[in-house]
């Protein structure tokens, strides 16, 4: 693949790149494109601090010994063996409420530190629902991507490695944020596996090396999945980000087409048997028609737009300033906002966050206004009345839209 094939490649949205361009400069979006899902990509900087607007060692150190990490959220291995749960967490202590599970392992942070100090790896998954600055790194990813992504944490004590060689289900973008590590990673074993096609050494060994580098502080790393790859730390604490995505794949985009087609064609929902194979085979290439596949890819986009989790940074103060909006507040759209809205002769349905709001006919002039200005002064973007006000609190209310706290309206707001 080249990266002429890839031109639809990532959000073309200047706001949605910028995250992700910054990962991979001086390399651009296209160059990466190419790569996508083909081969791996080293971003060579050695420039410390560069992520640590993202994650740290100080971050580290703030999660892992300040956090009630529950013990799913954490692994401890080394050389490929993983530590049993029960040598570095404890059961929960105290009360428990009825709604949680009295059996919830709480990691033990001086177990886990003693075991790092031994030689084992410790390694942080969804480490985004505890740091901040790593989940809206995330957030910023996902919109580029438009798919769902998930950072592990990987903390190596000097000279050891965690992981042998094996293969991830998932695309890894791997960015190191201190110390270093010498890599090697392998030509595919298997071809972009599925989920559940987890690697086995017996039927994938490794291959060929593809790349083998050191990575340094501000190094950045892609991986395709089913790439074999290890990593050693070298003779400092190393400390790194791996970054998985999770895109909608051909196999899941036709299965809901056919699934869709299903609903209007009764051979597709007749049980299955050899005798009418034939009719069905017909009716399986129209469901999954060129035109079909698009049709589901963009429901599919869609969805997940409208159910993706938005961070409503703010919200509670936006609340409380609710009843001062008036003919001097500014409004804009909330940034880094994901959802999907349609207009209809009934009105306007906007779907975020998992929630649907139902809003009447005027709001898509509002709507629309907000999604092409940066602010505006509340009597521009109502020019409905009070119609318009009531759709601009519930919008606010909801966390859309937000009053730009501390700016009032003058001539110079008008965009």
């Amino acid at each position: 693949m080249n990266a002429k094939a890839r031109t639809d490649f990532g959000s073309d949205q200047p706001q949605h790149r910028a995250a992700f361009s910054r990962l991979i400069a001086p390399r651009s979006i296209e160059e990466f494109a190419a790569c996508y899902e083909r081969a791996p990509l080293h971003v060579s900087r050695n420039e410390p601090g560069r992520y640590d607007p993202y994650f740290s060692v100080a971050e580290m150190e703030r999660v892992l010994l300040g956090c009630e990490l529950h013990a799913q959220d954490l692994q401890i291995i080394k050389d490929g063996t993983a530590a049993r749960t029960q040598t570095y967490t404890r059961a929960r202590s105290g009360p428990v409420h009825p709604l949680e599970d009295a059996q919830t392992s709480i990691v033990h942070p001086d177990r886990v530190s003693a075991l790092l100090a031994g030689g084992c790896t410790v390694v942080l998954d969804h480490v985004n629902k505890y740091s901040p600055s790593m989940a809206r790194l995330c957030r910023e990813l996902e919109l580029f991507f438009g798919c769902g992504v998930n950072p592990n944490v990987y903390m190596t004590p000097p000279g050891n490695q965690g992981f042998a060689v094996h293969y991830d289900t998932h695309d890894a973008l791997v960015i190191q944020v201190a110390g270093s590590k010498h890599w090697r990673v392998y030509e595919s074993a298997f071809r972009l596996p599925l989920e559940h096609q987890y690697w086995n050494k017996a039927l994938y060994p490794a291959g060929n090396v593809a790349l083998e580098m050191e990575m340094q502080p501000g190094d950045f790393l892609y991986i395709p999945r089913g790439c074999l790859h290890e990593a050693k730390a070298n003779e400092e604490l190393s400390l790194h980000v791996t970054i998985g995505l999770y895109p909608a794949l051909w196999a899941n985009v036709a299965a809901d087409a056919l699934m869709r087609a299903a609903e209007t064609l009764a051979e597709l929902r007749e049980s299955a048997s050899p005798s009418n194979a034939d009719a069905v085979a017909q009716q399986l290439a129209s469901a999954l028609s060129a035109e079909r596949l698009v049709e589901a890819l963009q429901r599919l986009g869609k969805r997940w737009r409208s159910e993706r989790d938005n961070a409503l940074d703010g919200q509670l103060e936006q609340l409380a300033a609710l009843p001062r909006l008036g003919d001097s507040s500014i409004v804009s759209r909330r940034a880094g906002l994901s959802y999907e809205w349609t207009e209809s002769d009934r009105g306007v349905t906007l779907a975020f966050s998992g929630k649907s709001l139902s809003l009447p006919k005027c709001a898509a002039a509002i709507i629309r206004k907000l999604e092409a200005a940066d602010a505006l002064a509340l009597p521009v973007l109502c020019e409905e009345g009070e119609a318009g006000r009531k759709v601009v609190r519930k919008l606010i209310q909801e966390g859309f839209a937000v009053q730009r706290l501390g700016e009032r309206y003058d001539s110079s707001a008008i965009a």
